[in-house]
């Protein structure tokens, strides 16, 4: 069996990656992309990198002879490195049953359709104005000492720059001639406004691409194979979509303990009219479904 994972930072991986762990026959590899991977096996802070520290251990040479990250603009790169496919292989041939947690590889669903046509995709995604707001106030906080700068409607929405936390600030950049600007462009959006507009509108901006080609991609290639699942309604109950999970894969489900997921948070400013604008400058129909999270009107 192999399941793929994916979703954006902060859009609740980590949350399905630790449930899956519970099921003993699969092998879990935690955002294997990831440059931190290159800190083991001295360090794994939240115990979400064991597998990889078993595998290197098994045989280290061949682990750092095959690893391979993707960082800054890789991640809006619509194919995988010769080397960054070998080391996805690599982790592949390394069980019968694996599960990957993705959150860099929304561009790269055909090579992921590539490593492993029969593949079960489950995509998971947030709402785009609490994937908004999860991204700016960490970054804010880094800034200013006082939780309560953070919870001031009005300075919340002048943040243009400085939003880096999880480094989508890199990803996005600040003119419309970077290159994610020209991908913007390319997919028909308004880049001039996206670039001229606060790091909220940028976010979003960037959260709609996201949906846009991963769920373009994921139907076209993995067809039944592909799941899409909203955070917030997984939280509030994930029986139902873990059932659907395998019945798809064709397996029974163990007996998961989901005493540790929790409501997600919701959008910290409901109402504003900050989000009606976003929605204005980005054409955005409010009705659409991934939009049913948010009381933006």
């Amino acid at each position: 069996m192999r399941v793929f994972l994916i979703g954006l930072r902060r859009s609740g991986t980590t949350v399905l990656f630790e449930l899956f762990r519970q099921d003993a026959r699969f092998v879990c590899f935690d955002e294997p992309f990831n440059h931190m991977i290159r800190d083991i096996p001295t360090r794994d802070e939240w115990g979400s990198k064991a597998e990889f520290i078993d595998l290197y251990n098994s045989a280290p040479k061949l682990f750092w002879k095959k690893y391979a990250y993707i960082n800054g603009l890789d991640e809006l790169r619509d194919q995988l490195t010769l080397q960054q496919s070998a080391w996805a292989s690599y982790l592949l041939e390394s069980s019968p049953n694996i599960f990957m947690d993705f959150t860099r590889m929304n561009f790269k669903i055909e090579d992921l359709h590539t490593l492993a046509p029969e593949a079960l995709l489950i995509h998971i995604h947030r709402s785009p104005a609490s994937f908004s707001v999860s991204h700016i106030l960490p970054s804010v906080w880094k800034q200013n000492r006082y939780f309560k700068y953070l919870r001031k409607k009005q300075q919340f929405w002048e943040i243009y720059k400085k939003y880096d936390h999880w480094g989508l600030e890199t990803v996005i950049g600040r003119s419309n001639l970077s290159y994610c600007g020209e991908i913007f462009k390319n997919h028909g959006f308004n880049v001039k406004a996206i670039y001229t507009a606060n790091a909220a509108t940028r976010l979003t901006a960037f959260w709609n691409l996201n949906f846009m080609v991963a769920q373009q991609d994921g139907r076209r290639l993995f067809g039944e194979n592909y799941i899409q699942i909203p955070f917030e309604d997984f939280t509030k109950a994930p029986d139902p979509y873990v059932k659907e999970i395998y019945d798809r894969l064709g397996v029974s489900r163990p007996n998961f303990d989901f005493s540790a997921i929790r409501p997600a948070s919701g959008n910290l400013f409901p109402g504003h009219p900050g989000w009606r604008r976003i929605q204005e400058i980005l054409e955005i129909n409010p009705e659409q479904v991934q939009f049913k999270h948010d009381v933006i009107m």
